[in-house]
């Protein structure tokens, strides 16, 4: 997913990428926040501990609640593409750090 919103013109990667030397899975968060901020990047996640790092470094993120249900690769995507242009103009418009929630409807 990232590889195509990144075709579309937005500045993404995900862990693991090698192209852009992007910390490994299972990388610890701080590492993982730490490329976000260096690359200009900013966090879209489900996990709450990276979610509480970012707000503990005053770092905009992008919160994919799951409401209690994975989303499946199908959904995040639709969610993704539906959502993306909006998550940017919140985030470019906010005068701070901002969470983004993003919700499955």
């Amino acid at each position: 997913m990232a590889r195509a919103l990144r075709e579309l013109g937005f500045n993404t990667s995900h862990v693991g990428n090698q192209v852009d030397q992007s910390p490994p899975r299972g990388s610890l968060d701080e590492e993982v926040l730490a490329h976000a901020k260096q690359h200009g990047q900013t966090v879209v996640t489900s996990n709450h501990d990276m979610i509480l790092l970012c707000h503990e470094q005053s770092e905009s993120v992008v919160w994919i609640d799951p409401r209690g249900r994975q989303f499946t690769v199908d959904d995040l995507a639709l969610v993704a593409f539906k959502g993306i242009a909006d998550w940017e103009r919140r985030l470019n418009s906010a005068s701070g750090p901002v969470c983004v929630k993003v919700l499955r409807t």
